[in-house]
């Protein structure tokens, strides 16, 4: 996703980053969770999947709670 740093850096000013130890160049698939989790313990997360045939994105939106996960 190299050629694609432009919709990484959008990402990043919401105050995503990418997961550890990715590397940008190396799939068409990125992984981000959110830094900023605004006084709660959900973390918020996106992956980011290029779609060459179709020249368009793909992403899927999750979340993570480790209280919520507790209760189920």
């Amino acid at each position: 996703m190299k050629k694609h740093r432009a919709l990484i850096e959008q990402l990043e000013s919401f105050g995503f980053a990418l997961l550890p130890g990715q590397k940008i160049n190396s799939s068409t698939e990125s992984y981000f969770v959110c830094n900023d989790s605004y006084g709660t313990d959900v973390e918020a997360l996106i992956a980011v999947r290029y779609l060459s045939w179709t020249q368009r994105y793909e992403f899927d939106f999750g979340f993570n709670s480790p209280a919520i996960r507790l209760f189920f």
